[in-house]
């Protein structure tokens, strides 16, 4: 009896000791931070792709998250894809934060933060960020020349017996100085909020049903520089509101799939406006839409009608659309080979909040109506060998009933000083190719832009660009620079050249040195905004940190 209880006490201890050392043997995981780009250009800001949080919807773990990074209304933010830092203890851990801070000379702040888990049960999201420039190059914010952008939003995903429950919100808060350009008002702002809720229900056999409600308010306001001009109302305020609903019933199968969706909207300026052409819109559409696919190729058709109050010569206009698409990395080719193209009848309609964040230093004073274009896009990849590839893309587009396309007015302006926004028939033809070299432990890509008939309002004829990367075997440190020229007759004639040095301090902390538009920073000089009195930001030097935890 004595010989067993030995043994039994000498299990036991085993096994406790056992028991509390297997959290601390897992406590640990090696990540690994990859590079991260972040320039910033004038007024676009690009930055690697998990730099700071994306605000996209919350999704299943079954699929992937291309980006958790904002997009800001006037910023262009891209990101590169990067592992977020597990410091979790025992279990794996479910919930992760991610953000990058920084400032930069003259009078630049950046802060992006997102707290979110995106795997396993009832997932969640909460972002903030915030982007002001106050100053451009030798002007002072004091005299209207400034820009700031704030953003908050939030996302809960309920799953209740193969039911989702999706609930968000998202606030906006955009503010521009007008560089004491404008007669009447010494600011534009505006600010809008979100709300959307959405049940998606899963049946047997690949089945689902969603359905989509959801709802905005926009207000856009201006100070007033001098109160005894006279303009009409709604150009020193104006308050809008959208209302909408979706349904759709889906079905996918191994290879096959098709969906059905109808769409009510409505949109309505929520009081009286001086001279108002339309305040009030209703629109509704049906659409089917079916296809093939597989690991490597995908063939899809889809059409429907859409009608209602502003749909310019016609009461109801049909669209339809059919493509296809190839990549060739999990086909039998296996190498990055690719092709896409897909064209027919576009018809869709912009919210006035969506044209005014698009098109700065303009306004609109009614609802924008219906936009129709016949359409075909088309885009090829092509690797050379194992370390280069070249890659180009066309787009076309052609008014159609017309309802034309709405563009700010540049070369315009009204008596307040601002531009309006207008439809105009239009025929659009663009390119875009480049090619792309890996040598050893650098990157080099070239590119080229062209707009061949219609030039956009907002874009130049041509773009040219460069760029060369380094990266350390270790991934610890690197650099880039880069340089674009805008070829017009109205574009500015300087370059733009920026630049990067980043050094991963921690594996999971990073700090970056970066320079946008250098010459025109050094040299102290300004960028004209397309073909106005405007000025766009020339110049900036900025430290920023990106963090995981």
């Amino acid at each position: 009896m004595k010989f067993k209880m030995k043994d039994l006490k000498n299990t036991l201890y085993f096994f406790c000791v056992a028991l509390f050392s297997a959290p601390l043997f897992s406590q640990t995981e090696n990540v690994t931070l990859p590079d991260i780009t972040t320039t910033i250009s004038g007024e676009v800001v690009t930055a690697g792709k998990d730099a700071a949080p994306d605000f996209s919807k919350v999704i299943p773990v079954d699929k992937k998250d291309d980006s958790v990074l904002p997009v800001f209304t006037e910023e262009n933010v891209s990101f590169d894809e990067e592992p977020v830092a597990d410091f979790s203890f025992g279990e794996a851990k479910t919930i992760f934060a991610q953000g990058l801070v920084g400032g930069g000379f003259p009078g630049d702040f950046i802060g992006d933060f997102s707290v979110y888990k995106s795997i396993g049960e009832n997932p969640f999201k909460i972002e903030f960020s915030h982007l002001s420039k106050n100053g451009y190059g030798k002007h002072k914010a004091g005299d209207g020349f400034f820009d700031s952008n704030t953003r908050l939003f939030a996302e809960k995903t309920i799953t209740v017996k193969n039911t989702d429950f999706i609930i968000g919100g998202e606030y906006k808060k955009n503010e521009t100085g007008l560089q004491s350009a404008s007669l009447f008002f010494y600011d534009l702002n505006s600010q809008e909020a979100f709300g959307n809720f959405s049940v998606k229900k899963s049946f047997l056999h690949g089945f689902e049903f969603e359905s989509k409600s959801g709802g905005s308010w926009y207000n856009r306001y201006a100070g007033i520089a001098d109160g005894e001009n006279d303009f009409l109302s709604q150009e020193k305020n104006i308050d809008v509101v959208y209302l909408n609903q979706n349904l759709n019933f889906s079905w996918n199968g191994k290879k096959l799939f098709f969906d059905l969706n109808g769409r009510v909207d409505y949109g309505t300026l929520a009081e009286k406006f001086d001279s108002v052409e339309i305040e009030n819109i209703f629109r509704a559409e049906a659409s089917a839409s079916a296809g093939w696919k597989n690991d490597f190729l995908d063939i899809s058709a889809s059409g429907g009608i859409a009608g209602g109050t502003e749909m310019g010569t016609k009461k109801s206009i049909p669209f339809f659309n059919a493509g296809i698409s190839f990549a060739g990395k999990n086909s039998p080719l296996k190498n990055n080979f690719s092709f896409e193209i897909r064209g027919g009848l576009d018809t869709y309609f912009n919210s006035l909040s969506e044209l005014e964040n698009k098109y700065k230093f303009s306004q609109l004073v009614f609802l924008p109506t219906e936009t129709s274009d016949w359409f075909v896009n088309a885009k090829i990849s092509v690797p050379v060998s194992k370390l280069a590839s070249i890659y180009s893309s066309a787009e076309f587009r052609k008014t159609a009933f017309e309802n034309g396309t709405w563009e700010a007015i540049y070369d315009s302006k009204t008596d307040s000083g601002i531009f309006e926004i207008a439809p105009s028939d239009r025929t659009l033809f663009s390119t875009d190719s480049g090619f792309s070299y890996l040598w050893n432990v650098f990157t080099l890509s070239a590119g080229w832009k062209s707009n061949w008939t219609h030039v956009p309002s907002d874009e130049f004829k041509n773009y040219v660009s460069t760029s060369i990367s380094f990266d350390s075997k270790e991934k610890s440190w690197g650099f880039s620079i880069s340089v674009q020229e805008d070829i017009d007759s109205d574009s500015d004639k300087c370059p733009l050249l920026g630049g990067e040095l980043y050094y991963n301090l921690k594996e999971s902390i990073k700090l970056s040195f970066e320079l946008s538009d250098a010459i025109k920073l050094f040299a102290r000089k300004d960028r004209d905004f397309m073909k106005t009195d405007y000025l766009v930001r020339a110049g900036c030097a900025s430290l920023f940190a990106k963090f995981y935890f």
